[in-house]
């Protein structure tokens, strides 16, 4: 009760005071807007320029002289009045749809002029928005109609709104949370006066085909949220959320020179209904518009010539297209086999479906099976996975199988098309089908092709941001020249580094009032293939590899181009932890070893509760900071891990003997904070996850944990008199060799090139990180306590390189057979030699150690340069005594580095020592 009404009280206090800060604000504003402008500015953001900064705009027509009294300035928002207004040309503008802005004045009777840019800092602004609570998130096509966008460095766009709408944005303005989605950044707002009209997105001979009665027409944009009804204002407007597919980056598309082209707004779709149904209008929250997707890949630098490409009579909804043939046959009659699109492809306005969408993957004729599952893995690393299943479309289903129903995307992943499969996938095309065509003979069918190699190889480039790209490439490039298709516009998004020619081109129809185009990309850069198809030289290999999680991205972005959703998946549900042990012996004497330290079976510590119960029922919580430990002997399903092939593998006296096993745990470092000081010295415990949904790295980085990684926590303590005791930074340097040593001491394996990045990296080659260790300590009665955090990627492919990679490649350039590793071995292994390493150590010292050290890591007798000695060149000599990397200069001058306080970067042959 007394925390009840503590809450009412602090919500009370809120309220109130947000609502006089609003009166303050609306006061001000009243007084002063007919006569001035209004310029919003976070008082945060003024400390970086001045108000005259802001006004010299390239959105703005900026007076020579102007004056600006501040009227409010609290702690958060700087509010001043700019004499005279400012203008705005709107001439430059592209309008948002065929509206009049000036409508409806009375309630809106503000335009107001918002600046925009990518943030300097995107990681963290992307953590400001996600710290911020989704209640207080307010986006601002909920306070306003956009009247008009306009693309470049920094971004505008103009909102109508009325008083309390700009009232509440320059409120939310202040305090941070008003957004404008695709990972853009408000700097300013401004009230504007508009001179001229923007230019319309449409021709006037495509908007005299598509008046209608404006009662009867509804213009849809995707609410955020949809948390505002704005059933008062005509015409109606539906905000897309901002969170479905915001990107870091946006693939722009760099237009054909053929072609002459008009500016797109970006998130548009025009649709009619009927005036008894438009109050019931709706959109699916899985389907993006296709002018969306289309503004997507063009807005900033891309503008398309409705006239420069025409389509007879086509009706794009899919009923009926003539003139539009393909190698001299009609097929615009034709049925096609059942695909009739998705009423969510061919009319937004249509009822969801309650069965995901698909993404169809076709693979030829011949070795699709295995194809298909390499494309999937790098599917699963891009798609939101709770929005869309990945089906395999196989040859025979083609033309039989109604695939096309439930279809978001059709991905074809080869070169030969047979027996009619690509008229099926063309008429999918003109139905409103997404395509996106992966070095396919598709292709010919739209643009004209060049080959320039005889068969799929290695290439580097660049594609926008991302720079010396490699990835494996189709035989051709495009000409950019339309071929057989007409009705289509092409645009180029990437090409060759040595001729120029296009080799990656988005698609689409004309677009049409009613209905959606068909959208296509495509690609002779084989992105959805993981380098492991490729059986080429290790240096290619190795190459292919460091650009992996690149490859990702890019396709990340060309499936978010074709409007797809890519955001984050839904994290999966914690699992209960489960006790697992080889002897029963082994486990009473753990659980009696703790009973003394428990209350009611649980054991609180600062982060986690554990909770020991017998059995697991369905009603028993499982949450971030509360874990149920099932003890008892059921039939608990383990879906990650196989504990007889850890036994198996384990051959310790003392470590890991215990295993507390999750399949899916926030991270397993929490786990021994209060535990490890409950148990004795040898009970052996291990703490090991099937999947972790924020594991941590070292210092504030987190450590992508899918399934296939080896991921486990160790708690070890020692004797603080002891050899390790006193050099404790050597057992990061322990972890890291058992790591490298439980794969190449394997008979067969000591020839795959696993090494050691000090200081606690584990390294494929030189390039490509496979995993890292982090080792928390504390001390306490003389005895050091330690908890061991290590994940190594064994058999998952993506987003980098796993060890079962390097086992393939091995096998194809060795002609051997080595058997693929599993989770459950290398952890095994890897405690057991941690143990073996930890016994030697404290027997022999640190030398004897350093010398099987030397021959796992990469570093010996690099030249390597130290920034604050004026880039001084020293030579890497080996680890000092107690771990810590040491370096010598060409005097003889020896100087260790130590890794907590310096920033380290071997592979570019540069320390980096901070400033204290």
């Amino acid at each position: 009760m007394i925390f009840f009404i503590g809450f009412a009280y602090i919500s009370l206090v809120q309220w109130y005071r947000r609502s006089r800060r609003r009166q303050m604000y609306a006061s001000v504003i009243s007084r002063s807007l007919r006569r001035s402008s209004i310029l919003a500015q976070r008082v945060c953001l003024t400390q970086e320029g001045s108000t005259g900064d802001f006004l010299h705009s390239a959105l703005l027509k900026c007076s020579e002289t102007y004056t600006v009294r501040q009227y409010v300035n609290d702690e958060k928002l700087l509010i001043s009045t700019v004499e005279p207004k400012q203008t705005v040309d709107m001439h430059l503008w592209t309008a948002y749809m065929d509206i009049n802005p000036s409508s409806d004045r009375s309630l809106r009777s503000i335009m107001v002029l918002l600046e925009a840019d990518r943030p300097s800092d995107l990681i963290a602004y992307q953590k400001k928005i996600l710290d911020t609570p989704p209640v207080c998130r307010i986006h601002v096509l909920t306070l306003g109609c956009p009247v008009a966008w306009k693309p470049g460095i920094p971004f505008g766009i103009v909102l109508h709104c009325s008083l309390d709408g700009f009232v509440a944005m320059c409120d939310a303005f202040g305090h941070g949370h008003l957004t404008v989605g695709e990972n853009l950044e408000i700097h300013k707002i401004i009230t504007v006066e508009c001179q001229g009209k923007p230019h319309r997105f449409l021709q006037d001979a495509e908007c005299e085909d598509s008046k209608v009665d404006e009662r009867q027409q509804v213009f849809v944009f995707n609410s955020p949220e949809n948390c505002n009804k704005m059933e008062d204002r005509k015409p109606v407007f539906v905000v897309n959320s901002p969170d479905s597919c915001n990107e870091d980056l946006q693939l722009q598309c760099e237009s054909s020179e053929e072609l002459v082209h008009e500016d797109i707004p970006p998130t548009v779709t025009v649709q009619k209904v009927d005036e008894a149904s438009s109050g019931d209008t709706t959109i699916d929250d899985d389907t993006t518009s296709l002018a969306k997707d289309t503004a997507e890949v063009v807005s900033n630098s891309v503008a398309i010539d409705s006239n420069s490409v025409t389509t007879d009579n086509m009706n794009v909804n899919g009923v009926k297209t003539t003139g539009v043939t393909l190698n001299g046959v009609d097929i615009n009659d034709t049925d096609l086999n059942g695909c009739d699109i998705d009423p969510r492809v061919r009319n937004i306005s249509g009822s969801a479906s309650m069965k995901p969408p698909n993404v169809l993957v076709y693979c030829g004729k011949k070795d699709s099976v295995r194809r298909f599952q390499g494309v999937k893995a790098s599917l699963e690393q891009c798609l939101n996975t709770d929005c869309y299943t990945i089906y395999h479309l196989q040859h025979a289903e083609v033309n039989s199988a109604p695939w096309a129903d439930n279809s978001a995307l059709l991905i074809i992943s080869c070169e030969s098309l047979y027996d009619g499969v690509n008229l099926t996938f063309i008429r999918y095309f003109q139905k409103g089908g997404r395509v996106l065509s992966c070095g396919s003979s598709l292709d010919g069918e739209f643009v004209e092709r060049k080959k320039v190699q005889n068969s799929i190889g290695v290439t580097e480039l660049d594609i926008e941001t991302w720079k010396g790209v490699s990835t494996l490439r189709g035989p051709f490039n495009y000409s950019g020249v339309l071929a057989r298709m007409v009705g289509v516009v092409v645009n180029t998004m990437a090409r060759d580094p040595l001729t120029g020619e296009p080799v990656l081109m988005f698609v689409r129809q004309k677009l049409a009032v009613t209905g959606s185009s068909g959208v296509a990309v495509l690609s002779q850069l084989l992105l959805e293939r993981d380098p492991t198809d490729m059986v080429g030289e290790p240096a290619e290999f190795r190459h292919l590899k460091k650009s992996n999680s690149t490859r990702l991205q890019i396709l990340k972005h060309i499936l978010i181009t074709l409007g797809l959703n890519c955001s984050q998946q839904t994290p999966p549900d914690l699992t209960p932890c489960v006790l697992l042990t080889n002897r029963q012996d082994v486990k009473e004497s753990f659980i009696g070893g703790i009973q003394h330290r428990l209350k009611g079976g649980i054991l609180r510590s600062k982060s986690l509760t554990l909770q020991f119960i017998e059995k697991c029922s369905p009603s028993t919580p499982v949450l971030p900071h509360h874990l149920p430990v099932v003890t008892g002997d059921g039939d608990l399903q383990l879906k990650y891990f196989q504990p007889q092939t850890y036994w198996t593998n384990l051959s310790t006296s003392r470590l890991g003997q215990v295993v507390l096993y999750t399949d899916v745990i926030p991270t397993t470092m929490t786990m021994f904070e209060g535990l490890q000081f409950s148990v004795t010295s040898d009970a052996g415990l291990i703490a090991i996850a099937g999947r972790q949904t924020a594991g941590k790295g070292r210092g504030l980085n987190t450590w992508l944990s899918p399934v296939g990684c080896a991921m486990f926590s160790l708690p070890v303590r020692m004797p603080a008199d002891s050899n390790l005791g006193q050099r404790v930074s050597f057992l990061q340097h322990i972890v890291s060799l058992a790591v490298v040593q439980s794969v190449r001491a394997l008979p067969g394996y000591e020839k795959l090139d696993l090494r050691i990045k000090w200081p606690n990296d584990i390294y494929y080659g030189q390039d490509i990180k496979l995993g890292g260790v982090i080792v928390n300590s504390s001390a306490m009665d003389n005895i050091i306590y330690t908890v061991i955090g290590c994940g190594f990627n064994v058999d998952n492919c993506n987003p980098t390189m796993c060890i079962n990679d390097l086992v393939q490649q091995h096998n194809i350039h060795h002609g051997t057979t080595l058997d693929l590793c599993s989770v459950e071995q290398l952890i095994g292994r890897t405690v057991t030699i941690i143990e073996q390493l930890i016994d030697q150590f404290q027997e022999e010292g640190h030398e004897a150690f350093c010398r099987l050290y030397y021959d796992k890591w990469l570093h010996s007798g690099v030249k390597v340069r130290l920034e604050s000695e004026d880039n001084l060149e020293v030579t890497v000599c080996g680890l000092d005594s107690f771990g810590f990397l040491m370096v010598q200069t060409a005097d003889g001058q020896t100087i260790s580095v130590q890794p907590d306080g310096n920033t380290f970067d071997m592979m570019h042959n540069l320390i980096l020592i901070k400033k204290r």
